[in-house]
C-alpha cells in the first residue's frame, strides 16, 4: 500500500480544493493507494491560526492592494528564508513523518516546502515531494525556491513563469489544476436554446457583492432569463437575494458555497 500525505492550508480555498481533489482521484484511481490530507497550520497554531485566516480572507476581499503588497514582500530573499521557521508545525510533521513513512508528500501550500528544505537540510528525502502551484501565471517565487521533485501547474504560460525563476524544464508538469473525477464524466451535450425557450445563466459572486443585488435585478429584466446564483460562503448575502428574488419563483436558484 502506497501512502500519500497532502498537505494544505485554509488560507483560501484553492489549497484545500486541490488538496481534496487529488486525494480523491488518488482513491478513485489506484486502489492500492492511501492518501490523506492534512492542514498543519489549523493543527499547530489553532485560534491563532484561525485568526490569521479571517485576517488574509478580510484582506483578500476589503483591501487586495494591501494584500498584494504583502504577497509581494515574499519574493524578498530575507523574507522568504523566514518561511521555514514555523517551529511548531516543523515539529509536528517531523512527528508525522517519523510516524507515517509516506511514499510521496504532496504540498499545495508553498511554506510546506520550505519547511521541508528545512528539516532535511543536510540528507536526503525518503519520499518523493510534489508541489502543486494553486497559482497561475501570477506566481510568487516562494512556490518554487524550495526544492521539489516536481512542480504541477495549471497551465503553460505558469509552466513559462517558472522555467524563468530557474525551475528545469524537466521539473514542471503542466497537468491543469486538480479537480474532483466525478468531472471526467464527460455528459450529454445540453442542447442549444431555441427561439423563446429559457437562456440559464450562473452568477458566480467573488468580489463586488455590494453590488450583487443590482447585476441581478438587471439580469433578471430579461424576461426569458432563469438565473442560478452562488453565494460563496456568505449566509447573509445569501439570505439577501433570496428575499430579494422571491417574487421570481422558480426562475431563480440561490445557493451557497459549492
Amino acid at each position: 500500500m502506497k501512502k500519500i500525505l497532502i498537505l494544505t492550508a485554509g488560507f483560501g480555498d484553492g489549497h484545500n480544493a486541490a488538496a481534496r481533489s487529488l486525494r480523491d482521484a488518488i482513491e478513485f484511481l489506484d486502489e492500492n493507494s492511501r492518501a490523506e490530507v492534512l492542514d498543519l497550520f489549523a493543527d499547530s497554531y489553532g485560534a491563532f491560526n484561525t485568526l490569521a485566516r479571517k485576517t488574509y480572507l478580510g484582506m483578500v476581499q476589503y483591501a487586495p492592494s494591501l494584500w498584494g503588497g504583502i504577497y509581494s514582500m515574499l519574493e524578498n530573499p530575507f523574507v522568504e528564508k523566514q518561511l521555514g521557521s514555523f517551529t511548531r508545525l516543523q515539529t509536528m510533521l517531523e512527528k508525522i513523518l517519523n510516524e507515517t513513512q509516506p511514499d510521496c508528500v504532496v504540498s499545495t501550500y508553498p511554506v510546506y516546502g520550505h519547511v521541508i528544505k528545512k528539516i532535511f537540510a543536510g540528507h536526503e528525502r525518503p519520499f518523493k515531494f510534489i508541489t502543486i502551484v494553486t497559482d497561475s501565471i501570477t506566481i510568487n517565487s516562494s512556490w518554487f525556491r524550495a526544492p521539489s521533485d516536481y512542480f504541477c501547474v495549471a497551465n503553460d504560460a505558469s509552466a513559462d513563469v517558472l522555467i524563468k525563476g530557474g525551475v528545469s524544464e524537466k521539473n514542471i508538469k503542466a497537468l491543469g489544476f486538480p479537480v474532483n473525477p466525478i468531472f471526467a464524466d464527460n455528459p450529454d451535450a445540453l442542447p442549444q436554446p431555441v427561439g423563446n425557450e429559457p437562456r440559464r445563466v450562473l452568477y458566480i459572486i467573488n468580489t463586488g457583492k455590494k453590488k450583487a443585488g443590482k447585476a441581478v435585478d438587471r439580469l433578471l429584466e430579461l424576461e426569458n432569463v432563469h438565473l442560478t446564483i452562488t453565494a460563496g460562503r456568505d449566509p447573509e448575502l445569501r439570505a439577501r437575494l433570496i428575499e430579494r428574488t422571491r417574487d421570481f419563483g422558480d426562475r431563480v436558484r440561490v445557493l451557497g458555497w459549492t
